[in-house]
């Protein structure tokens, strides 16, 4: 039926394609409705619920209402921040945003949130952590402050090399 998880996940799957497609309006209406959904099986404290405002978000972000995005995105950390992996998803967003609005000092804090985050999770010496770090990295570049960056993107390189080795396609993306 139209109330049900898998209606919901459905939903959710089309906004994708919407966003992919630049269907912005297509896409916010297909994530609302799984929000509805997911309210109404769920209620508004459910890792679904959490997952769809992010993706909600995504959409506020393509379409640069920037405010909402952030507003969507925090409802989300709240009901995520208390959970492992799914945080992790969202910092990163944050981060994102953060840098396209300019506001550097924030996206630095969501970049080292997820880090730490990804650090009790996966361990120091993880593939998710040189993902963070180079968020980090652009997000200092972004800023001018390019010691910082340079120092960051070497290290991610010899920490690259030594977790994922010289012949990964992973590590190639970080030289």
């Amino acid at each position: 039926g139209e109330v049900s998880r898998d209606y919901a996940h459905v939903l959710t799957e089309a906004g994708m394609v919407y966003l992919e497609l630049s269907q912005f309006k297509s896409a916010e209406s297909m994530f609302q409705k799984a929000l509805e959904i997911e309210k109404q099986i769920g209620g508004e404290k459910s890792d679904d619920y959490a997952s769809y405002l992010c993706q909600l978000a995504n959409v506020y972000r393509e379409i640069n209402e920037y405010d909402k995005a952030e507003s969507t995105y925090k409802k989300a950390l709240e009901i995520q921040e208390s959970k492992g992996y799914e945080a992790l998803v969202t910092y990163y967003e944050l981060s994102v945003l953060y840098q396209l609005i300019s506001n550097f000092s924030s996206a630095e804090e969501m970049c080292l949130k997820a880090l730490a985050r990804d650090e009790i999770l996966f361990g120091k010496n993880s593939n998710n952590c040189l993902g963070d770090l180079n968020l980090l990295a652009n997000n200092y570049t972004l800023l001018g402050n390019y010691d910082k960056a340079l120092n960051i993107y070497l290290s991610i390189v010899e920490k690259g090399k030594e977790i994922l080795g010289e012949n990964s396609t992973d590590y190639a993306v970080y030289l």
